[in-house]
């Protein structure tokens, strides 16, 4: 993951401890796209989106959001970009645990969804992590749910049945 950091030349950067937040993904306009263009902006996500699939699935969520964006992205998707790749250095001691004493076949499963973030279509995003026992399988998702939601309980409702 330090190699990302090394890769973008942030390696002396601030490191964060929480993923970029108050990002609002507009999408750019060819003025902005242009003033931005120079940037490594498609590099870097590709990067976070293989280190999300590799290592780290607290990445998928935020990289499917900057994903969206790689075809033409302005500043603010830039710096988001940055400050996720400084969440990255910042938390290179987490990791995921497994547990292989557990004898009982328990799924656990997790789910949230955010409410219409996205502010062309206002559909809300789900993000469903689900496993066995911690031991076996872990799964994760994250994805645009197929109606608007009209609160923020119908969003979570959705999300659960969904990860359901």
């Amino acid at each position: 993951m330090e190699s990302l950091s090394d890769r973008f030349n942030l390696s002396d950067c601030n490191p964060s401890k929480t993923p970029p937040s108050g990002f609002r993904p507009i999408p750019a306009s060819d003025t902005e796209f242009a003033e931005a263009r120079h940037r490594p902006y498609p590099q870097i996500v590709g990067s976070i989106l293989y280190a999300s699939t590799i290592s780290r699935i607290d990445l998928s969520q935020p990289a499917a959001v900057l994903s969206r964006f790689v075809g033409k992205w302005n500043e603010s998707h830039y710096q988001a970009a940055k400050h996720l790749l400084r969440y990255i250095r910042g938390t290179t001691d987490l990791s995921l645990v497994f547990y292989g004493d557990c004898g009982k076949r328990i799924i656990q499963g997790y789910a949230d969804a955010d409410w219409g973030r996205d502010l062309d279509t206002r559909r809300s995003t789900t993000v469903a992590i689900s496993s066995k026992c911690m031991e076996e399988q872990l799964l994760g998702k994250s994805r645009w749910q197929p109606t608007v939601a009209l609160s923020t309980t119908e969003a979570e409702y959705m999300a659960s049945a969904d990860a359901t």
